[in-house]
């Protein structure tokens, strides 16, 4: 359930800084074979979960839900006040100012269920509250040709008759107030998990404090995505929006959770809902407009090729046997950290060593040859397969490139576009010709394990409630 929360943008930037220290202009040119040996890797099985695919789906999916507002047939709870107003005279003009502000006698209905165009409050107020956020508060002037419709459903004052709100004009107040959680909403959540002993008490640590595994003050997920435990998400359906709407409720998890201290284990979850959300549907327009293919399947396709080639390259990466390490390669990967240590404090307000080893768990030298032996690894299979990249490839990646940070200065900065394509040429030259290269010759190479590669595609095991909803829409709005 634990997510750890990542600044991306500054680690991007931070991994640029680091890796343009391994982009000098000649590299590696030399064979290969002398320095590492590839295992064979043609034919290597490769498994697919097609669960994976529908995680990846709803991850995505999540990262780009939109915050809650009404919509018809929501069902939702309303605080509607009716209530009369002052009216001041202007003793010279004779003219007239509603206090609205000024109530001077309420009409209430707390609370009140409404299924959003079901006109229980009128045509009238129901458009005015579509659009609408959780707490928000509507102000309206309410239209007596409306008023005789609804007041039935709503008690009178002692002595006041129906004809006492008819004739006069009344302002009404519209607060939303909560919305009980479903199946598709991605709702954002506090909580706090215990280990129970075995007579189903909380467990005590060796201070006599109750025994969490895991909390967070907001983690955010999809209902209906499985990507918390069963027993996690159907407790959460049905809660309401608040810390005073928290719930506790036990949950069993998985005897092949992943973790031994919780496979099958029952626990208790003391859980909020803190915030509510709305994830896109996923259909072609959702992955056109985010991820710029014309198809989910398309999507779903690049999905499987990028999961192969990792997959691929993680065996080649533990089967093969570094013989050495080039040795000018290896000294000037050092000095270039070495050369940008000071730069690198002063920029991102900490140590080098101590961001290596926070982001990539090692140490300097582990660092550089980790990054060598990958260089190594692409370097190798181009040579050993003849996969070079050619003139034309280089020069089309070179545009492609200042095309790429050409729309990017002119998105985030203020640039015209003359000064944004100057400034996109000059970032992409100074990254050098080998930057280039290998951005070519590492494709080829993953093209090439995804040709490769012997793929199982293995069944899904569950419907996503995120299928179930793209079900939901008609042909034409796909």
């Amino acid at each position: 359930m634990k997510k750890k929360i990542i600044c991306v943008l500054l680690a991007l930037v931070m991994l640029l800084a680091l890796t343009s220290c391994f982009k000098s202009e000649n590299k590696y040119d030399y064979i290969m074979a002398d320095y590492i040996t590839i295992p064979d890797f043609i034919g290597h099985e490769v498994e697919f979960l097609r669960d994976s695919m529908q995680a990846s789906i709803d991850t995505q999916l999540l990262k780009y839900s939109k915050e809650y507002t009404v919509t018809v047939s929501d069902e939702i709870y309303v605080d509607v006040t009716f209530y009369y107003v002052k009216t001041l005279v202007d003793e010279t003009t004779g003219k007239t100012y509603d206090q609205q502000g000024d109530k001077v006698e309420e009409l209430s209905q707390t609370n009140m269920k409404l299924v959003v165009g079901s006109g229980k409050l009128g045509s009238y107020l129901e458009n005015a509250i579509l659009g609408s956020s959780i707490g928000n508060i509507i102000n309206n002037k309410f239209p007596k040709n409306q008023l005789e419709d609804i007041l039935p459903d709503i008690t009178l004052p002692e002595g006041k008759v129906l004809n006492d709100y008819i004739e006069n004009e009344l302002f009404v107040d519209i607060k939303i107030m909560n919305k009980e959680i479903k199946l598709g909403d991605v709702v954002s959540v506090s909580y706090k998990g215990y280990l129970l002993d075995d007579e189903g008490n909380i467990k005590k640590n060796d201070k006599g404090e109750d025994e969490m595994f895991d909390e967070s003050s907001a983690t955010s997920f999809f209902l209906g995505s499985k990507l918390a435990i069963d027993d996690f998400e159907n407790n959460i359906v049905g809660m309401f929006i608040g810390e005073d709407h928290s719930k506790e409720f036990l949950a069993t998890f998985p005897e092949d959770y992943g973790d031994e201290k919780l496979n099958g284990e029952t626990v208790l979850f003391r859980v909020y809902v803190k915030d509510l959300y709305v994830a896109p549907v996923y259909d072609n327009a959702f992955v056109k407009a985010y991820f710029k293919f014309d198809t989910t399947e398309d999507f779903e396709n690049d999905l499987v090729r990028q999961y192969v080639i990792a997959a691929m390259y993680d065996y080649v990466l533990k089967e093969c046997k570094i013989i050495s390490y080039p040795t000018n390669e290896y000294n000037d990967a050092h000095k270039e950290l070495k050369d940008v240590e000071a730069s690198f404090k002063t920029e991102y307000g900490v140590e080098l060593d101590t961001y290596i080893r926070e982001n990539y768990s090692m140490s300097r030298d582990e660092y550089v040859k980790s990054n060598m032996k990958t260089e190594m690894i692409y370097y190798a299979i181009s040579q050993q397969n003849g996969l070079i990249p050619t003139s034309e490839m280089l020069v089309n990646e070179r545009s492609n490139l200042i095309n790429y940070y050409k729309n990017y200065y002119m998105q985030n900065t203020s640039m015209s576009g003359d000064v944004a394509y100057d400034q996109a040429v000059s970032f992409v030259d100074s990254l050098g010709a080998s930057y280039v290269y290998e951005n070519v010759m590492f494709t080829l190479v993953d093209d090439f394990f995804k040709e490769k590669a012997n793929i199982k595609m293995v069944d899904k095991t569950y419907t996503s409630i995120s299928e179930i909803l793209a079900d939901e829409k008609t042909p034409s709005e796909q």
